[in-house]
């Protein structure tokens, strides 16, 4: 059998934390994700997670080391040979380590699993983004959420998940996004979208309107003989891009023209005159 300090490229007087780094890299270098479809990588694997999982438990690693000095006699301390056999067949015995990580509920490399959680945000706070505090389990961390986050996105926390078999093992974070929905705007795969009402005046002669979207005015234009239902798109002044600074989907305003019930005979007369000017 080869034996577990060869394994892990270490020498038996090794630290802990030397253990630990050899570990590391070797994990890195055989994991299955990076070498898939090599099954030769996938056994290097095991062998050197049940390599490490022995020595880096102070019990089984005084066995093992009892196990690797001569012994003789009724009076040894070492291993007996059957109970060396075993030891060899546990680290050859393949379905062991989905033993252990099945205890713990890890996935067959021991890795943690990925949990999710559901963060509803204000439609503000994801325009701009925030930091919230996280709970898991007795830790407490926080949590960037960057501007331009749309309802349903999952983000992940790297390590924020179940816990592994070791710490670069630890699941992921799933946090999903919910929106709550906003008085004054909608989002959608098309834009941010508003409605407004303008009086029959500005519908006809056009004008110039502002809007205030959270800290931000913005002025856009009322063309002439706008119709009511119209849809005004304002380009690039909408929700933010994900991950592309400075840059904005459109703004969609719908427009309602709110027609005057309460016109005097003035006015009244002045719209008839109207009327047969262009009847005529």
């Amino acid at each position: 059998m080869k034996k577990l300090y060869d394994i892990l490229g270490v020498p038996t007087d090794a630290s802990d934390a030397d253990l630990k780094k050899a570990y590391k890299k070797l994990a890195i270098k055989y994991h299955p994700d990076k070498n898939p479809d090599d099954s030769a990588a996938e056994e290097k694997f095991k062998e050197v997670n049940s390599a490490y999982e022995i020595l880096s438990n102070p019990k089984k690693k005084v066995q093992y080391q009892q196990q690797q000095n001569p012994f003789s006699g009724a009076g040894s301390t070492g291993w007996t040979q059957g109970g060396m056999d075993m030891f060899e067949e546990m680290l050859r015995n393949q379905n062991f380590g989905e033993m252990f990580n099945q205890r713990y509920g890890w996935g067959n490399s021991g890795r943690g699993r990925d949990v999710q959680t559901i963060m509803q945000l204000t439609l503000q706070e994801a325009y701009y983004g925030v930091e919230r505090k996280m709970m898991m389990g007795v830790k407490t961390f926080n949590v960037k959420i960057p501007k331009g986050v749309r309802p349903g996105q999952h983000l992940r926390i790297k390590g924020e998940g179940q816990k592994g078999h070791t710490e670069d093992k630890n699941g992921d974070l799933i946090v999903i996004i919910k929106i709550a929905p906003h008085t004054t705007f909608l989002l959608d795969e098309q834009g941010l979208h508003t409605v407004i009402h303008i009086d029959l005046y500005d519908a006809i002669l056009g004008s110039t309107k502002k809007i205030q979207i959270f800290d931000r005015t913005l002025n856009y234009k009322i063309p002439k003989g706008t119709q009511n239902g119209k849809t005004l798109r304002i380009r690039n002044k909408g929700y933010p891009l994900w991950k592309r600074e400075g840059m904005f989907s459109d703004l969609l305003i719908s427009v309602i023209v709110d027609i005057p019930t309460n016109l005097t005979q003035k006015e009244l007369a002045l719209f008839e005159k109207l009327k047969e000017s262009k009847n005529r």
